[in-house]
C-alpha cells in the first residue's frame, strides 16, 4: 500500500496520454483567443463569450483537478496488477528458471525449476549443489553476457543457458540503490531438457551398421592337422561357432570364401562384444576333434565412418592389422582410433 502510495506521488504523465489529458486546456485557449477577435467585432458577443470562457475553464481545472488522481490510481492499479500477471505467468512457466546472485545462489525461482531439481526449499542454496558443473567460474562475465553448457541432474540432462544482468541499469533509474551499490549483478538461469533427444541420438547411434570380416588364421594347417574324413566336421563345427556367435547378436554373417566371413551388425552389439573381450577368440579354440593345431581367427571391425562402404573399408583395414599383428585377435577402427582385442598365441 505504501509502495502504491509513493507510486501515485511521483507518477507523470508523458506522451499521448498527458496531450489528451491537456486537450480541453488547448482547445480552451483557442477560444479565449477567438474571443479577443470577437471584442473587435461585438463588445457584447465577445462578453457572452467570455463568461462562458470563464465557466468552461472553471469546469477544466476542476475536472482536471479532480479526475487526475482517479486516473493514476487507475493507472497504478493496472501497472500493479499487471507485475502481479506478469510474475504469476512467470512462475508458471513451463522452462525451468531461476535468478542467481552474482555469487551463484538462488534467490528466486519458478515452479518448473523446482519440479527439475526435486527440491521446494532451493533458495539461498548454491547452484552448484544441484548442478556440479555449474561453478562460479563458468557464469558469464560483463563481456560475455550469455554462456551455456550442458548440466546433468540424476538421469535428467539439461541444456543450461546464464544471462548476466547488471544492477548499474536498474541504479540508475532507482531512488533506493545509491551509486555504490550498484556494481553487483545477477543472473538469469533458463534450462532446456535435453533428455529426450540424448536418448534418441543414442538410441540412433546404437543402430548405426557396423561391418565386420573374419578371418581363419590357419585354416590349412588346422586341416591338415586332422584325418580327411573329419576335415568336413571341424569346418562345419567352426561355421556353427561364428555363425551362432554373430547371430545372438542379432547380426548377420555370411561366408564369403572357405576361411572368410563378412559380417553385419549394430553398432550396441559391438560394444557389447567387446566388453566380453571378443569372446569368439577364445571359443573357437575349443574345437577339437583330434586336430593337433587349434583354430584361431582374427576379426576386423569397422564403424561410426560417414556411409556404409567407409565401414567396410575401416573393417579391411583393421582385419588387416590384426593379420599383421599374427592374428588371434580383433581389431575396430573408427574415425578416431583403433582398439585391439586378443592376441595371446603366438604368430
Amino acid at each position: 500500500l505504501r509502495m502504491r502510495i509513493e507510486m501515485k506521488k511521483r507518477v507523470k504523465l508523458k506522451g499521448r496520454l498527458k496531450i489528451y489529458m491537456q486537450m480541453s486546456m488547448y482547445l480552451g485557449l483557442l477560444l479565449l483567443l477567438v474571443d479577443i477577435g470577437i471584442y473587435f467585432l461585438d463588445i457584447r458577443a465577445g462578453f457572452l463569450i467570455t463568461c462562458f470562457l470563464v465557466f468552461y475553464f472553471a469546469m477544466i481545472l476542476y475536472l482536471m483537478l479532480y479526475n487526475r488522481p482517479i486516473i493514476i490510481n487507475e493507472l497504478v492499479s493496472f501497472a500493479t496488477q499487471y507485475g502481479q500477471i506478469q510474475k504469476e505467468l512467470l512462475r508458471e512457466l513451463s522452462i525451468p528458471y531461476a535468478l542467481l546472485d552474482e555469487d551463484g545462489k538462488i534467490v528466486w525461482n519458478n515452479n518448473a525449476f523446482a519440479r527439475a531439481i526435486h527440491n521446494e526449499k532451493a533458495l539461498h542454496k548454491s547452484v552448484t549443489s544441484f548442478f556440479s558443473s555449474a561453478t562460479k567460474d563458468r557464469l558469464p562475465t560483463e563481456e560475455e553476457g550469455i554462456a551455456e553448457f550442458e548440466i546433468s541432474y540424476e538421469e535428467s540432462e539439461y541444456i543450461a543457458r546464464f544471462t548476466r544482468i547488471s544492477l548499474r541499469e536498474m541504479a540508475d533509474d532507482s531512488d533506493i540503490i545509491g551509486e555504490e551499490d550498484y556494481r553487483g549483478c545477477l543472473y538469469a538461469m533458463y534450462l532446456f531438457d535435453e533428455t529426450a533427444l540424448k536418448i534418441a541420438l543414442r538410441e540412433n547411434d546404437d543402430q548405426s551398421l557396423a561391418v565386420g570380416m573374419i578371418y581363419l588364421d590357419n585354416y590349412d594347417e588346422a586341416l591338415e592337422s586332422v584325418e580327411e574324413v573329419r576335415r568336413s566336421l571341424l569346418m562345419a563345427l567352426i561355421d556353427r561357432k561364428v555363425n551362432k556367435y554373430v547371430s545372438g547378436f542379432d547380426g548377420i554373417c555370411k561366408k564369403i570364401e572357405k576361411d572368410k566371413y563378412l559380417t553385419v551388425l549394430r553398432k550396441k552389439a559391438v560394444a557389447q562384444m567387446s566388453e566380453k573381450r571378443f569372446e569368439l577368440l577364445e571359443d573357437v579354440k575349443t574345437v577339437n576333434i583330434g586336430n593337433e593345431m587349434a583354430v584361431t581367427i582374427s576379426i576386423g571391425i569397422g564403424l561410426d565412418g560417414l556411409s556404409y562402404s567407409q565401414n567396410y573399408e575401416f573393417s579391411r583395414t583393421a582385419i588387416d592389422l590384426a593379420l599383421g599383428r599374427g592374428g588371434d585377435q580383433c581389431v575396430v577402427k573408427t574415425p578416431e582410433q583403433i582398439s585391439y582385442y586378443g592376441g595371446k598365441s603366438q604368430q
